[in-house]
């Protein structure tokens, strides 16, 4: 069927689908058949991965929950992420009570679901009456932790790689702000950000653009290692060695 499809829409690449590809598979009701059962079968590929997740999880993977969460001091100062908090302080209250297939969450509770909970999981975290099932709940909540880690948006106390993002400021930073940013040359106007980095494609192509002949030159975008700050070194430089201080740079004219 795609074959032929594809076949068709080729041979007559301007033509309109209902007059070059409706005839090749059979009319519209068809097509719409196609639609329907790629979507049904798309709908179960993600049920069985959920499944398959949740089975491993709940089998392997969850043993280490109770000794992680005992471990770790988790800090956040971002409001958005709150509910992955709140969702984490929920899961630390039922780490010494058991649990088995199908245990749900007090209903007294609230466990956050926006923010934790992707929607495609909904329907496996909450069932017909609303109370929350602990396993895959747990799951959600851990995969939304990863992601907040990675983003620095939550923090582990004592940590290294993971550790409080303010921590890779300069000591000086808030005494010297106007020096460290020009040493980046980046804007303190959070306004401008926005209008600088969107400019940057541009940059990029009419780069490129003055390395083909005919092409007039134009400015280049260099990106190179800006000096150290005044400090001499970055805040946590002995963490997991010296941190690349970068810097941006337009450089006019064929240079």
């Amino acid at each position: 069927m795609l074959l032929r499809v594809a076949e068709a829409a080729l041979s007559e690449p301007s033509g309109t689908v209902r007059r070059v590809i409706y005839p090749v598979v059979g009319g519209e009701k068809t097509l719409k058949a196609l639609a329907a059962e790629a979507a049904a079968n798309e709908a179960r590929y993600k049920a069985r991965v959920r499944t398959v997740l949740r089975s491993s999880y709940s089998a392997h993977w969850r043993r280490m929950l109770s000794p992680l969460l005992r471990a770790l001091e988790l800090k956040c100062n971002n409001t958005a992420y709150r509910p992955v908090m709140d969702a984490i302080d929920l899961l630390q209250r039922y780490l010494d009570q058991p649990i088995k297939e199908g245990a749900l969450f007090d209903p007294a509770e609230s466990a956050p679901l926006e923010g934790v909970v992707p929607e495609q999981w909904r329907a496996s975290v909450v069932d017909d009456k609303g109370r929350v099932e602990r396993i895959p709940y747990e799951l959600c909540v851990l995969v939304a932790l990863r992601d907040a880690l990675r983003r620095r948006e939550i923090w582990v106390v004592g940590a290294n790689r993971w550790r409080t993002p303010e921590d890779d400021l300069p000591a000086d930073f808030e005494d010297n702000r106007d020096v460290h940013y020009a040493a980046l040359g980046q804007p303190q106007d959070a306004g401008e950000l926005p209008r600088c980095l969107a400019g940057l494609p541009a940059l990029r192509r009419r780069s490129g653009a003055r390395r083909r002949p005919g092409v007039a030159p134009g400015p280049r975008v260099q990106l190179c290692r800006a000096p150290l700050p005044p400090s001499g070194r970055l805040r946590g430089e002995g963490l997991g060695g010296p941190r690349r201080v970068m810097s941006i740079s337009v450089i006019e004219g064929d240079q």
